[in-house]
C-alpha cells in the first residue's frame, strides 16, 4: 500500500471517530452550563426567598392590624412605635417585591400552589400571643411561610429531567419575629 493512501483512511478513521464523540462531548459541555447557570440561579432564589420572609416577619404594622402587608398597604409601614404616623407611599418591602427585585424578574402573587407557568410568591403570616411561644400581646411571635416557584429553562431539553426543556424551582422559607423588639 502506498503511503498517500494510508494517510487517507487515517483521516477518514479520525473524522468517524470525531463524529461518534462529540456529541456525547457536546452534551456533557451542555450539562456542565446548564447545571452552572441552574445552581446559580438556585442561590439567587434561595436567598431571595428567604429575604421575602424576613421582611414581611419584621413588619412594624403586625402589631396593630394583624394583616399580611402588600405594596397596597400605606398605613403602618413606614411608621415606627407606637404606629400612630401613617405612610404616605406604598411599601417596598412585601415578598413579591422583594422577590422582584433580588432575582430580576416579575413575579405574581399567589394565594396557594398549583402550578408554577409562570414565576409566582406567596406567603402566610401567623401570630402567636401566649408566652409558651414567647410571644406576648405587647410582642407577638410573628411566623412567616413565604413559597416561591420560577421556571428555569435549560439549554437543552434533558429526558428525564425537565418538563419540556425547564426545571421547576421551588423554595419555601419560614421566618420568625418578636415583632416591635
Amino acid at each position: 500500500m502506498s503511503r498517500q493512501h494510508r494517510s487517507g483512511r487515517t483521516r477518514g478513521q479520525s473524522l468517524v471517530e470525531f463524529a461518534l464523540v462529540a456529541p456525547v462531548l457536546l452534551t456533557v459541555v451542555g450539562a456542565v452550563l446548564d447545571l452552572s447557570r441552574v445552581y446559580s440561579t438556585w442561590v439567587k432564589f434561595e436567598a431571595a426567598t428567604r429575604d421575602a420572609a424576613q421582611y414581611v416577619a419584621s413588619d412594624p404594622g403586625y402589631t396593630t392590624t394583624g394583616g399580611y402587608y402588600d405594596a397596597t398597604d400605606t398605613a403602618h409601614y413606614c411608621a415606627t412605635p407606637p404606629f400612630t404616623t401613617a405612610c404616605t407611599t406604598p411599601t417596598t418591602t412585601d415578598a413579591k417585591t422583594v422577590m422582584d427585585q433580588e432575582v430580576g424578574t416579575t413575579f405574581t402573587k399567589a394565594s396557594n400552589q398549583t402550578t408554577c407557568s409562570s414565576p409566582t410568591v406567596w406567603a402566610t403570616l401567623t401570630a402567636a400571643t401566649d408566652s409558651a411561644t414567647g410571644g406576648s400581646a405587647s410582642y407577638p411571635l410573628a411566623t412567616v411561610t413565604v413559597t416561591s416557584c420560577l421556571r428555569f429553562h435549560a439549554l437543552f431539553a434533558y429526558p428525564y429531567f425537565t418538563q419540556n426543556g425547564d426545571w421547576i424551582l421551588r423554595v419555601t422559607r419560614t421566618y420568625k419575629v418578636l415583632v416591635g423588639r
